[in-house]
């Protein structure tokens, strides 16, 4: 568990991905809520071989809502172009929510507690 408090900027997340060509979407979903939201969908910033290394901000609530609470984080990937992702319904946009985890490859679920 990691633990987060949060001021005014959004936390930033890093992580790793291969192919390195990979576009990465982090979703969160928080406890109370039983929807995942999508944040945006990253590119790789970095490359170590065949290893994509990506940053983000990621939200976690509103400055009032969310406090105290555990959140679930999660990275998907898809080396797909955008037009395949597109035309299979599998191309998220940020601000997106869902009731479960779109079908993508997924990193195993994150859990944050944010304490403030």
């Amino acid at each position: 568990i990691y633990n987060l408090s949060l001021h005014d900027a959004l936390p930033i997340l890093h992580g790793t991905v291969r192919p390195s060509n990979a576009r990465v979407t982090v979703l969160v979903h928080a406890q109370s809520d039983p929807r995942w939201w999508v944040q945006q969908v990253v590119r790789v910033n970095q490359t170590a071989g065949d290893v994509g290394l990506w940053t983000i901000g990621a939200c976690f609530g509103t400055p009032k809502a969310g406090r105290n609470e555990t959140f679930y984080v999660v990275g998907l990937a898809s080396a797909n172009g955008v037009l395949s992702d597109l035309l299979t319904g599998r191309y998220l946009r940020r601000g997106q929510t869902y009731g479960s985890l779109p079908p993508w490859d997924e990193s195993p679920i994150k859990i944050v507690r944010r304490t403030e």
